[in-house]
C-alpha cells in the first residue's frame, strides 16, 4: 500500500514537473523541436518574424542567445503583429510565466519605442491568431501589454533598455484548468522601416511554472490582492510584502488600457464602485522586477 501511494505521488510529480517549460532560446532549430511556433501576421508582412538574436546588438540575459524580434517585421510602414507562440500545455490557477525582456540601449531613451504583449489562449492545441495584423484570433486573453502607449522613456513608464523580469500568476480559468498556450506578440502600431515606432527586443530565459507547495518560488517580490474575486462595488485590498519599496501600480482592463494607475508603499484600497464586471490585470513595478495578476470583478 504505502508503495503504491508512493507511485501515484511520484506519477502526479513527474506530471506536474513535465508541464513546466524552460526556454532560453539559445537557437532556432532548439526552439522549434521544443514545439514553439512563430506566426508573422503585420501588415504589410516583412522579411522577419521572430529569431535567434544577434549578440552584437546585445547579448544574452543567460546563455548565449535569447530571441529577438524587430521593425523587419513590417514592409514600410504599418502594424507589427508577429507571434512566438508557447508549446501545448495544461494551464491552471495559481501556474506562473516568467521572462526576461528589453531594447536597445539608446542612451537608455529607445528613439523608436517598441511594445510587447504576453497573451493567452484557451483552445488547445490551436494557433489561430486572426486574418490581419489588428486580430488576436484565440489569444483574447491579455495578460500583460509592455508599454502600450509608446513611451519612450525606458522603463518603468516604458520599455526596459536592460534585460528586466517579468512574471504573470494565472487566475480566472476553470478550477480544472484548460488546454492551450500562450504567446509573445511584437505588437506595433505605426511600426516598420518607414515607421515611427519599432526598434528591436530580445525575449529571453522564459519559464512556465506550476506552484511548489502552493508557492511561486521565482517572483521577484510578492503583493497579495484580496478579495478576488470581488463583487462590484466591493473595495479590494492591494498589500505589498515590501514595506520600505515603493511600487508603481497599474490596472487594466481585459484590452490591455490602464484605467487606474498610482504609487504605493504598503497597502493600498481600490474603489471598483464605477468599474464594469469582468477580468483586469493588476501590474506592480518596483527596482526588483514586474508582477501581475488577474483581478475578477463579479
Amino acid at each position: 500500500m504505502k508503495y503504491l501511494l508512493y507511485s501515484i505521488l511520484l506519477f502526479l510529480y513527474s506530471a506536474l514537473s513535465a508541464q513546466n517549460i524552460t526556454e532560453e532560446f539559445e537557437d532556432s532549430a532548439t526552439v522549434v523541436n521544443n514545439g514553439w511556433v512563430t506566426l508573422n501576421n503585420s501588415n504589410p508582412a516583412g522579411p522577419t518574424s521572430w529569431f535567434a538574436g544577434n549578440t552584437t546588438v546585445f547579448t544574452a540575459h543567460s546563455q548565449n542567445g535569447y530571441f529577438a524580434a524587430n521593425y523587419n517585421s513590417c514592409s514600410g510602414s504599418g502594424t507589427i503583429s508577429t507571434w512566438l507562440i508557447s508549446p501545448v500545455r495544461w494551464f491552471r490557477n495559481g501556474d506562473s510565466i516568467l521572462f526576461y525582456t528589453r531594447t536597445v540601449d539608446s542612451s537608455l531613451i529607445p528613439t523608436f519605442p517598441d511594445r510587447l504583449q504576453l497573451r493567452f489562449s484557451p483552445n488547445g492545441t490551436g494557433l489561430n491568431v486572426g486574418a490581419n495584423a489588428s486580430d488576436t484570433g484565440d489569444f483574447t486573453q491579455s495578460l500583460l501589454d509592455i508599454n502600450p502607449t509608446y513611451d519612450s522613456t525606458g522603463y518603468p513608464n516604458g520599455y526596459p533598455c536592460h534585460w528586466k523580469k517579468y512574471m504573470v500568476i494565472l487566475s480566472g480559468l476553470p478550477a480544472q484548468g484548460v488546454s492551450g498556450r500562450f504567446a509573445f506578440r511584437y505588437f506595433i502600431e505605426n511600426g516598420g522601416p518607414l515607421g515611427s515606432r519599432s526598434d528591436y527586443i530580445g525575449i529571453d530565459s522564459c519559464a512556465y511554472r506550476t506552484p511548489t507547495n502552493g508557492v511561486n518560488e521565482s517572483e521577484p517580490f510578492r503583493f497579495s490582492v484580496f478579495p478576488n474575486p470581488v463583487q462590484q462595488g466591493q473595495p479590494v485590498s492591494i498589500q505589498s510584502a515590501d514595506l520600505h519599496t515603493e511600487s508603481n501600480l497599474e490596472i487594466l482592463d481585459a484590452t490591455g488600457r490602464i484605467i487606474f494607475t498610482c504609487s504605493f508603499r504598503d497597502q493600498i484600497f481600490i474603489d471598483t464602485r464605477s468599474w464594469a464586471a469582468g477580468l483586469f490585470h493588476i501590474r506592480l513595478v518596483n527596482k526588483d522586477g514586474t508582477v501581475s495578476r488577474s483581478l475578477i470583478i463579479r
